[in-house]
């Protein structure tokens, strides 16, 4: 039985933030030091990103709000709203893009209507409330009461993952099912000017955006794109554990967000893919058969975890021997884990027969050839740290 991933969908706030006026504005808030102002410029430079939506109307230079609770546009200044302000405001708009983004699924996915849905999984830990999206989705999408739900909230950049996989595990176990995953944040809600470096990366980093998909055992419409989802793995490496957190404070959520994390998936990135290459013997295999003079970066076509730089584009999304590309992230980036699944929107999208990207090199095409038990559009794995 195949497990297969369709549909994939995504959606982002119309308020468009441009990077290079919220640097200057980041670099210009009262009380930032000499060396903050530094690290903002540097980091919202080599971030890679030209723009990024946010769900807060008044984040823009031109708002008239009279009452601003996030961005003062006459002063230039950031405010401090609580977290309860924050977390309100998660309530009303991540509800439209979890449902929004659920709708788009259904709507794209031939043969499969609302009532057939079975399953829903919603992941999230931009903001909490209860009853949350899960429900929200049953009732906004006329799903059928009787639709089991299950939200993955608070587990970070790679959560997309374990709902895939969460999600096959209940089509495994009834080919009948269809599971509606459906991954939201509004990273923008925690925004905040400060002088330290891991809050300054996160800052430049970040966005809002929400993307949905169908699992299910149903064979993809004749030309129909689907992924499929045929191994996963999990690998908890010995340190990294203070790098990248995620805690919820009196004025926010406030990330950690370590620019030693490179270094950290440098180290651990080829033991943690060990496992799940093993598991495919044709895959490890042709892998072995490359030798030592292919680095995995060369052959493998990767969704990078966004900001992370060169040394790190190797982590958290990695299909071996597939159609290859490398994404420059340069427009919708920085959603977290919705953003990693509207990446494999793009994937879903390329039409058969596409050109390769010009910035694939021969390494890459031998790689694919060298694969033969992937066949394009097939998900080998997924390696989480």
């Amino acid at each position: 039985m195949s497990v297969t991933l369709r549909a994939l969908q995504t959606v982002v706030p119309s308020t468009v933030l441009i990077q290079e006026e919220v640097r200057d504005v980041f670099a210009a808030q009262p009380g930032l030091s000499r060396l903050g102002k530094r690290l903002v410029t540097a980091s919202f430079n080599l971030s890679g990103i030209e723009r990024r939506h946010t769900v807060i109307e008044e984040l823009t230079l031109d708002s008239e709000k009279p009452d601003p609770q996030f961005f003062d546009a006459a002063t230039q200044t950031l405010l401090v709203p609580s977290t309860r302000v924050r977390n309100e405001l998660y309530i009303t708009e991540a509800t439209k893009l979890f449902v929004e983004a659920g709708r788009r699924a259904l709507a794209a996915c031939p043969g499969v209507e609302a009532a057939d849905v079975t399953h829903v999984v919603t992941v999230s830990c931009t903001g909490f409330y209860a009853p949350g999206p899960d429900y929200m989705l049953v009732r906004e999408l006329g799903l059928k009461p009787t639709t089991q739900r299950y939200h993955l909230g608070f587990m970070g950049c790679y959560a997309s993952m374990p709902a895939l996989r969460t999600a096959k595990q209940f089509v495994e176990a009834d080919p009948n099912a269809v599971v509606l995953v459906v991954s939201a944040e509004l990273c923008s809600l925690h925004l905040r000017t400060s002088d330290d470096p891991d809050t300054i990366v996160a800052s430049s980093l970040f966005s809002d955006g929400a993307a949905a998909g169908i699992v299910s055992s149903r064979a993809p419409a004749p030309g129909e794109n689907a992924l499929s989802l045929d191994l996963f793995e999990t690998v908890i490496t010995p340190v990294g554990e203070g790098d990248m957190a995620w805690k919820i404070g009196d004025e926010g959520f406030e990330m950690v967000l370590s620019t030693y994390v490179p270094h950290i998936i440098d180290e651990h990135i080829e033991g943690a893919l060990a496992p799940l290459f093993a598991k495919d013997p044709g895959l490890a295999a042709a892998i072995a058969a490359l030798g030592e003079t292919m680095p995995i970066e060369e052959f493998a076509s990767e969704v990078a975890e966004p900001g992370r730089g060169r040394r790190s584009r190797r982590n958290c999304f990695i299909r071996v021997g597939c159609h290859a590309h490398r994404s420059r992230h340069r427009g919708h980036r920085g959603r977290g884990r919705a953003g990693a699944t509207q990446h494999g929107d793009r994937a879903l999208g390329d039409p058969p027969g596409r050109a390769q990207h010009p910035r694939q090199d021969r390494g890459q095409a031998r790689a694919q050839r060298g694969a033969q038990s992937c066949r394009r559009g097939r998900l080998c794995g997924t390696t989480e740290t």
